[in-house]
């Protein structure tokens, strides 16, 4: 892992494929300091890991040392059989 990097694995833990969707990572006091990317799609079972710079967010004016909201299909684009287990709450 790389210095300075915010890993982080997105599961998929229904039945069918999940299609193309946006991770959100916002300041958890201030929704309006965010930023996104997209998360491929990711078949049934399976996860989907990647990393997202501490420089990058701060950009945004995240700052990963006071914790990140991360939020999976934050457009809510996409329908799901549970739509409340999308958030995680990074704390340093």
């Amino acid at each position: 892992p790389s210095p300075g990097t915010l890993w982080y694995v997105i599961a998929n833990h229904g039945n069918g494929d999940a299609v193309n969707s946006r991770l959100c990572f916002s300041d958890p006091a201030d929704s309006s300091k965010s930023t996104n990317t997209t998360v491929p799609p990711i078949a049934a079972g399976s996860e989907y890991k990647a990393g997202i710079t501490s420089s990058a967010l701060n950009q945004w004016g995240v700052n990963v040392a006071k914790g990140v909201l991360l939020t999976v299909d934050c457009k809510n684009e996409v329908a799901e059989s549970n739509e409340k287990n999308n958030t995680y709450l990074y704390k340093p």
